[in-house]
């Protein structure tokens, strides 16, 4: 295994100097020694001991949980260029916005108070579509959209959801006080604000989730099975695959949900539908009559299809957590068996950061 996964795709000598198995995964850590140089960690996940390795993440190494969760926010999130839009702008340009760069929200800009005021999402933007537009107007396609909500501005829309409450840290602010936050107000993401006042980033619960996710080693619950903690246990919200896509997107709404299972007439779980898939109505909502389609053909319109992914209850926490790491997994849906499918339960990335509260420690 290390000669064929690791040696060889590394041109030095590595020194493996960690091990962990959750269920089927195996996770190591190797580290590298140059003379006059700070070692460099890079962490490896092997989903099947048979498939390709993934590439490595390279983050900061962390030597226990303390150290995990008093890390500064800042470190953990990478300083970028914030994709925003000013508060009174239309909403046609807002969501032009978050389709072109293929985000969930950006912040708004206030003329009037000089300074970012709330977050304006897709899934804002989903629930005030569901309220204006009926079925025949959406049949009708894109100039009755453009007509609906050319002058509605993005402040008027941001937060219909409830979900995103402009709730700011300081860049100084650590991971602790992060999840604290999130699980406290339930938002999906925090603006971090530096020392001239501005949003010189955004944490996500995807982004701590990956941090947590890359140190799990350093809980002592790692190898505990989720059914002991029941993560995620709980109704899951589920459309058949024959079901209109707006009514999918309706259920979304009236349950404060992002997504839906999709099953078959034997409750089996085939496939997912989130409030990313907007996206499939296009840039400028030009392939807006596509939300009568049937969800079954909905979601083949997806370009970046990816199968539900699933855990049953015997699967443990460090487990759950390395799937996290993959792109685009925000949610895990728990089974009664791989065989029927049947979900039981769904793990979103919040419920996955509460076991980092304290009182979960």
């Amino acid at each position: 295994l290390h000669d064929s996964l690791v040696f060889s795709y590394l041109s030095f000598s590595p020194i493996i100097e960690e091990t962990a198995f959750f269920g089927s995964k195996f996770q190591f850590w190797i580290m590298a020694r140059e003379p006059q140089a700070t070692y460099e960690v890079e962490r490896y996940v092997v989903a099947d001991i048979d498939k390709p390795l993934v590439h490595p993440t390279h983050q900061k190494r962390y030597n226990s949980a303390e150290e995990v969760l008093g890390a500064k926010i800042i470190d953990v999130v990478q300083k970028r260029v914030i994709v925003d839009a000013m508060a009174d702008a239309s909403l046609l340009e807002g969501f032009e916005k978050i389709i072109q760069h293929n985000i969930l929200s950006i912040p708004l800009w206030s003329v009037e108070k000089q300074q970012y005021i709330c977050f304006l999402d897709r899934v804002d933007i989903m629930y005030h579509f569901l309220d204006i537009l009926t079925d025949e107007e959406i049949r009708r396609g894109y100039s009755t959209f453009q007509e609906k909500f050319e002058h509605t501005k993005c402040e008027d829309v941001a937060n219909v959801s409830k979900r995103n409450r402009f709730k700011p840290l300081e860049e100084s602010a650590s991971v602790r006080a992060a999840i604290g936050l999130i699980c406290q107000w339930s938002v999906r993401r925090v603006p971090l604000i530096d020392g001239n006042g501005e949003c010189c980033a955004v944490i996500s619960q995807s982004r701590l989730a990956s941090h947590f996710a890359s140190n799990i080693v350093r809980f002592p619950f790692a190898a505990t099975p989720i059914s002991e903690f029941r993560l995620g246990f709980r109704d899951v919200f589920k459309v058949r695959k024959h079901d209109s896509a707006r009514m999918a997107f309706q259920k979304m709404r009236d349950n404060a949900s992002s997504a839906v299972a999709v099953v078959d007439d034997s409750d089996r779980l085939i496939d997912v539908l989130s409030v990313s898939d907007l996206k499939i109505l296009g840039e400028n909502m030009d392939k807006v009559h596509l939300i009568t389609e049937s969800v079954e053909e909905f979601v083949r319109l997806k370009s970046d299809r990816i199968p539900p992914v699933l855990v049953t209850p015997l699967d443990t926490v460090g487990h759950v957590s390395q799937l996290f790491l993959q792109d685009k997994i925000h949610r895990v849906y728990v089974v009664d068996s791989e065989q029927s499918r049947r979900p039981i339960g769904v793990i979103g990335l919040q419920d996955f950061l509460t076991l980092f509260l304290p009182k979960q420690q």
